[in-house]
């Protein structure tokens, strides 16, 4: 896998050297592939803008351990090349398809990544039964399935979308 992120990252450079790349988004947070992968990074010098994860199984209280030792790795592997540092974290999906609906764990997983210094978080996508999200129709549980009519969480993503961006300094 190493050797694939190399090769793409290789040709994304040649045909965009500013492109921004994200990896390894992986399916969940996990310290020593993330290490093995910084490691291979900064030994080949590969230039990313930041890593990515899933959180998908445990509970927002995870978060903030999880980006913090995301950015201990990122500071050890980088110290001698900082031009090469990862700068930005990513969850790429958040949510267990059990909880993805209900309004109070998704004020739980944005307080979380606020707090976190999380740069960018993504809903998961979930259409197993019996859980609806309607990752077509719906806007991922927002809206009903007549992508009209909001759902609870809506208000909630409705909320925090419209604080003031005061709070994130």
């Amino acid at each position: 896998l190493f050797e694939l992120l190399q090769i793409a990252h290789d040709a994304i450079r040649r045909h965009k050297p500013n492109a921004v790349i994200v990896a390894p988004s992986i399916e969940r947070f996990d310290e020593a592939g993330l290490s093995d992968m910084l490691d291979f990074l900064a030994l080949h010098d590969l230039r990313i803008q930041a890593i990515s994860w899933h959180e998908l199984e445990g509970a927002p209280t995870d978060v903030a351990a999880h980006v913090a030792s995301a950015r201990r790795l990122i500071s050890a592997r980088f110290a001698m090349k900082p031009w090469l540092s990862p700068t930005e974290i990513h969850i790429n999906e958040y949510s267990a398809p059990q909880n993805h609906l209900i309004p109070g764990w998704s004020v739980g997983w944005l307080a979380a990544f606020e707090a976190a210094g999380v740069d960018v978080a993504n809903r998961a996508c979930w259409q197993a039964a019996p859980f609806w999200s309607a990752c077509a129709n719906g806007l991922n549980g927002l809206l009903l399935e007549d992508n009209f009519t909001p759902q609870p969480l809506y208000y909630v993503h409705r909320a925090w979308a419209a604080l003031p961006p005061a709070r994130l300094g």
